[in-house]
């Protein structure tokens, strides 16, 4: 009896132990502290501007952010219209398959103003962080955040209709070179 009341003392002392650095873990896990940068580009009488928001622990590559998006702010009406970048939430599991967050699958990490046949329309580029067709698309958007086009869906009819949007607003001369970089912190 002495032994199994010792045995069941360990248990208990075992258990409490792994549960207090379980809510250890836990703690430092919650209180990651979050970083958010925002970025500006004044398009015609638009500013938009793009605020990301990442764990302070991020992988200089490929940050794990939780966050992206967009702002549009007519500058004579000061109408602002939010739009959430196309990166979509993911929950991410480490080697042993345990669930360690939900960030981002996708960035936007480059943009650029460009003046079409008749106004400027925002072209915005995103990535995965991969190296692949698939790890990298573009979406253009008009001054009110309407997307307009976007190649995210790489089949040949939807890049042949991309085209044709590019050629109808007068945006055919876009470069990778034309992009600015968005900071992402």
């Amino acid at each position: 009896m002495k032994n199994k009341s010792k045995f069941i003392m360990n248990r208990i002392v075992a258990l409490s132990f792994s549960f207090a650095v379980f809510l250890l873990t836990d703690t430092i896990v919650c209180a990651t502290e979050l970083s958010s940068k925002t970025n500006e580009l004044i398009c015609e009488n638009v500013k938009v501007k793009i605020t990301t928001k990442c764990t302070g622990e991020s992988n200089p590559i490929v940050p794990d952010c939780i966050e992206q998006y967009l702002l549009f702010i007519d500058q004579t009406t000061n109408k602002t219209v939010r739009r959430d970048t196309s990166g979509k939430l993911m929950s991410v599991r480490d080697a042993r398959g345990k669930s360690i967050g939900r960030y981002l699958d996708a960035l936007a990490t480059g943009w650029v103003c460009k003046k079409g046949i008749s106004k400027p329309y925002l072209i915005v580029w995103y990535n995965t962080g991969g190296n692949c067709d698939e790890c990298e698309w573009q979406e253009i958007f008009d001054l009110n955040g309407t997307v307009l086009a976007s190649t995210l869906r790489k089949t040949k009819q939807s890049l042949k209709k991309y085209d044709g949007i590019l050629l109808k607003l007068g945006l055919s001369s876009i470069s990778v070179n034309d992009f600015l970089d968005i900071q992402l912190r």
